[in-house]
């Protein structure tokens, strides 16, 4: 019989693992519920402590499996979570009960969430943003030629043509970039495994994620409405499409390579929080290149009609990039977008290495104390 567990402390959160004897000693003492709901190392069903027989005390209480820590269950992979119900069940008293009831209700609106935004749901968006936003580029350099050859003809602006087969080997390389450094970053993110001790910080962070995407989207249909203009609509949906999907990686911090375990200090847990998150950025930049390569295609698309809203939407996502692209013409200014959609991927690499070589020689620093400590047993 397994001898260790996790135990529902009195917010709701898995603490442990402990024997059987530990887990009394606690229920005692008051720390936890005087019917707490248990999980063994390693099981997937959340029960109560009265129906598990009670081991022996010569048997093994041991917390450890081949010496290493045993993974934390989340709260969102309990049976009690699937269906919905509190995740204490515990006979106190009926007000003791009853009152977390709201945050029972929105801790069940965001295990709903963390169903549907599932990893596999989010592992097949990003594979096929990265299709789609090459296919985009290559449509958007057509089309910035065509435009060329518009302007050059009917204008007779010579030099908007000579620009616009400028831009195409341009845009040949940055693809070239980006495809290399979507693949790199992929690699990146899965050798760089990293540790938590609760996902609770990250459930909080994703729950304003969800409601911030909810609330951008909402907000561009009705500046598109009251604008009359699609600019706000698009702005909305790619902001919804990314918020999503970084609320996604932090309900599934495995997508990132980072585990909940039971154990560790608060520096280590700052390290596991903040690395978390860059890595959580770095998972979704093909989303990101998806979307600024399509906004920027719309916007070349739009400079055949003359339509100065989807190039000011560009042209305000082009500013915030940091890339000396603002020197370009207005009816090109969607190319420069795209082309900035290209390169992002490799700053954003960059950024991450320089960020995660500080995490790393942080977490170097804290290290020191148990290795002295190791060296002088």
């Amino acid at each position: 019989m397994t001898s260790a567990y996790y135990v529902l402390d009195a917010s709701n959160q898995p603490n442990g693992p402990h024997s059987l004897p530990e887990i009394d000693a606690m229920i005692v003492g008051n720390r936890v519920a005087s019917n707490p709901m248990l999980i063994p190392v390693g099981g997937q069903e959340w029960v109560p402590r009265s129906s598990i027989e009670t081991v022996p005390l010569g048997a093994s209480g041991s917390s450890r499996d081949n010496g290493r820590p045993a993974e934390q269950p989340s709260i969102l992979s309990s049976k009690e979570a699937r269906d919905g119900q509190p995740l204490s069940a515990a006979p106190r008293t009926s007000l003791a009960a009853y009152s977390p009831v709201l945050g029972n209700i929105v801790g069940a609106l965001l295990r709903g969430f963390a169903r549907i935004l599932s990893p596999s749901a989010l592992n097949a968006l990003l594979a096929s943003a990265k299709t789609v936003g090459h296919i985009v580029v290559l449509v958007g350099a057509g089309m910035t030629v065509i435009l060329g050859l518009i302007a050059g003809v009917k204008q007779e602006a010579f030099m908007q043509l000579v620009i616009a087969l400028l831009l195409i080997p341009i845009l040949g390389v940055a693809q070239f970039v980006a495809q290399r450094f979507l693949d790199a970053g992929e690699t990146l993110v899965a050798n760089s495994p990293n540790r938590i001790s609760s996902p609770a910080f990250f459930e909080c962070v994703a729950l304003v994620l969800i409601c911030t995407a909810i609330a951008s989207l909402l907000a561009g249909v009705a500046g598109g409405y009251a604008a009359k203009s699609a600019g706000p609509v698009v702005s909305g949906v790619v902001g919804s499409i990314l918020l999503f999907a970084g609320a996604t990686v932090l309900l599934h911090p495995e997508l990132v390579n980072t585990t909940a375990k039971g154990y560790g200090s608060a520096g280590e847990e700052a390290i596991g929080i903040v690395s978390t998150m860059l890595k959580a950025g770095l998972k979704i930049v093909p989303l990101i290149f998806c979307c600024l390569a399509t906004v920027g295609a719309l916007a070349v698309f739009a400079g055949f009609f003359g339509e100065s809203a989807a190039q000011s939407t560009a042209g305000g996502l082009l500013n915030m990039l940091p890339l000396p692209l603002g020197t370009i013409p207005q009816s090109f200014v969607g190319t420069a977008l795209i082309i900035g959609a290209c390169v992002l991927p490799m700053l954003l690499y960059f950024l991450f290495l320089v960020q995660y070589l500080f995490l790393d020689v942080v977490r170097a620093i804290l290290d020191v104390p148990v290795r002295l400590q190791e060296m002088r047993r």
